[in-house]
Parts: C-alpha cells; sequence; structure tokens
C-alpha cells in the first residue's frame, strides 16, 4: 500500500499503520528528535567538555602513596567541567585523555576531585620513559548523582621533583603547539 507522505504528521500515520498501532510511535520535536525524556536507555543526554591545546608545565608533585591526592597537589591546568544533571536516575561518567611527561624517571600522576573537595575521589599514574610524551586516560562512573551543579576538576602532575609537561615534552610543545588535552562529562539516560 503507498502513502502519499507530505509531512512529518503522514509520515507518522504511515508508520502507525504499517506497525500496526499509531500510539507506538514517539512524539518528535519540530527537528524531528525524538525528546530526551522518550529516548532509550543509554542515551547521552548531555555533554560537556573543556581541553586545553598546546603545552604548559607545572613543578607540582602528587605523591604516590597510600593517602589521596589532595587539590593542593599538582595542577588543573584549567580542566574544570560544571554540570546540571537532568535527573537523579541517570548516570554521570567522567572521561579524561591527556598527553604529558615528566622530566625525569618520574610517573605522571592523575587525579579526579569532585566538587570543592581536598581529596580526590580517584586518582592513578602512567609510567612511560622519562621524558617523552606518553598518552594516559581514564573513565569513571559516579556512584550518587545530584541535579545540584556539580564541578568535576583533575590535576596533574609527576612523583617526584620533575616537571611535568603537559601536551609535550621537556617544557616544550610538540607538532607544532597542536596536541590537545580533554575532560569531558557526559549523562546517560538509564
Amino acid at each position: 500500500m503507498a502513502f502519499p507522505l507530505q509531512n512529518l504528521t503522514d509520515f507518522k500515520a504511515a508508520l502507525g499503520h504499517f506497525m500496526g498501532e499509531a500510539d507506538y510511535l514517539a512524539t518528535l520535536t519540530s527537528g524531528g528528535l525524538l525528546t530526551k525524556s522518550q529516548a532509550p536507555s543509554g542515551t547521552i543526554v548531555q555533554l560537556v567538555s573543556t581541553q586545553v591545546t598546546g603545552f604548559t608545565t607545572t613543578n607540582g608533585i602528587i605523591p604516590v602513596d597510600t593517602s589521596p591526592p589532595q587539590s593542593s597537589e599538582g595542577s588543573s591546568f584549567g580542566l574544570t567541567v560544571n554540570l546540571m544533571p537532568e535527573s537523579t536516575a541517570n548516570t554521570i561518567y567522567i572521561r579524561g585523555d591527556f598527553h604529558g611527561s615528566s622530566g625525569s624517571f618520574a610517573q605522571d600522576v592523575w587525579a579526579l576531585f569532585l566538587g570543592g573537595s581536598t581529596s580526590a575521589i580517584t586518582a592513578g599514574t602512567n609510567e612511560g620513559v622519562a621524558g617523552q610524551m606518553q598518552s594516559f586516560s581514564f573513565l569513571w562512573q559516579a556512584t550518587t548523582v545530584s541535579t545540584a551543579t556539580t564541578s568535576y576538576t583533575v590535576n596533574l602532575g609527576s612523583n617526584a621533583a620533575a616537571t611535568f609537561t603537559l601536551n609535550g615534552q621537556g617544557g616544550a610543545g610538540l607538532f607544532g603547539n597542536t596536541v590537545t588535552s580533554l575532560l569531558t562529562v557526559f549523562e546517560v539516560k538509564d
């Protein structure tokens, strides 16, 4: 059976007829997209990101020991993202993708801070070749979600007295200073 499809209403009616149930169809926005409330589970409903392009350095140390890293250790390099979740039922993921190097045989350290907390909620290290830029990343899932605006910050540094270079090595940039490190926070509908 042929249906003349002149507009979205005709399309919905034709599809509803084909499916055998007109109410099966979701309501679309004027742009032809599903509304967020109708998006299926697993859909990214919100994403915010920040990036730092070009090299920058810190002599800030983040010790590798049994205590959580502190917000006064290392440097954030401006890698802070604010997110106001749409629903407490959704899941928040934080992803960091970084490039950097320590000037000696030190470990590159990252630490994630939630809100104005002074202690990291998670942290990790990357041990590469001294003085050579390495890539390292993390993905972390928030265990509790509030609909209040939350700030997520990553600090980076070396675990020993050494200069840590973000987006470069040896206190200089690479590739015409085009290397970029990112911090991304996204909300996924459950």
